[in-house]
């Protein structure tokens, strides 16, 4: 019937490729019988995901085909692009170096969208990689990325490592329907400053540190500047897992310079040495600045949640240093 093919036609543009005769704003990869020689057409594909974006113009939608091949990951510094995996999930394993930093998946640029892919960094232990990264500059933060149905899987608790899932100075930013497990770090990190973000959906366990971490950096506060403002704002976490998180330090659901956003429905169990969600300043306050709690979790508003905290070291609910 006209719902059950509808359904399919989803089903089938999501996984397989877009159902369309004009493939104009279509680049596709394939790492089995693509060449980087190629021009990116449906019928000559490129190999590399990275020769996909340097061919890609603004508002292009890139297909990555799941193979038996690993693919290299890329750097991302164009505005308005797509990168979705397609037959599968497609798996990256191979870093690159962006800016300085190593990721499988990195982005620079606003408008910029990730889907189903795996994101292996299994076997990069104590190298300092994380498995996706948006990245904005405090003069210059980034806008409205955009990360779903990312699987993103780290070597697991032990080495003083990166996070998995990663933003700094990223404004409108969403990551939904995402896994992060075995992260050196946390497994969710957004820091520097960022508002209106959204995460919600994601399942997050096995991270040294926080399972998912919200936190301003306060101590980059700088007086009169457009962003770095030491607080983040009009957020929504909803909907997340966060299990058996922060061995080494960290609260399940570490916030630090947090104002007035939305935390419901989310699961929080398992985190024996964590405890539950922390709302502080980071330590600001006892940075050489007491008495100063301006940075402290503020007007935040938390339902629906459930925290297990029979077997915690520390607190399943906390309010320090200012958070009210």
């Amino acid at each position: 019937d006209q719902k059950l093919w509808e359904d399919n036609l989803v089903i089938a543009t999501e996984y397989i490729g877009p159902m369309v005769e004009d493939y104009s704003g279509y680049l596709f990869v394939d790492n089995d019988i693509g060449d980087d020689s190629n021009n990116g057409s449906f019928g000559f594909p490129v190999q590399t995901i990275s020769k996909a974006v340097e061919l890609a113009q603004l508002g292009y939608t890139i297909h990555v085909k799941n193979t038996n091949n690993p693919y290299q990951g890329v750097c991302v510094n164009k505005n308005e692009i797509k990168i979705i995996g397609t037959h599968g999930m497609p798996t990256i394993n191979s870093y690159v170096t962006c800016d300085g930093r190593n990721a499988l998946f990195y982005s620079r640029a606003d408008d910029v969208y990730f889907e189903n892919f795996i994101l292996d960094a299994s076997e990069h232990d104590c190298i300092n990689i994380r498995a996706l990264i948006f990245s904005g500059l405090p003069d210059v933060p980034i806008y409205r990325n955009h990360a779903k149905k990312i699987y993103a899987y780290g070597p697991g608790q032990g080495c003083d490592g990166r996070s998995l899932l990663s933003s700094s100075l990223c404004y409108n930013c969403i990551l939904e329907d995402s896994i992060s497990k075995g992260a050196e770090e946390h497994g969710i990190y957004w820091t520097n400053h960022q508002d209106g973000s959204i995460i919600r959906n994601n399942f997050v366990t096995d991270a040294d540190g926080a399972c998912l971490q919200l936190n301003s950096d306060p101590e980059t506060f700088q007086q009169g500047h457009d962003y770095q403002d030491g607080i983040m704002s009009n957020n929504l976490v909803e909907n997340n897992i966060l299990y058996d998180c922060g061995t080494k330090s960290s609260s399940a659901l570490n916030l630090a310079g947090v104002h007035d956003s939305i935390f419901r429905n989310n699961l929080i169990y398992g985190n024996q040495m964590a405890g539950g969600i922390a709302s502080w300043d980071d330590g600001y306050s006892s940075w050489g600045d007491s008495g100063n709690f301006n940075f402290g979790c503020k007007n935040n508003k938390y339902y629906h949640n459930t925290v297990d905290c029979r077997n915690c070291d520390r607190h399943a609910m906390s309010f320090r240093n200012g958070g009210t």
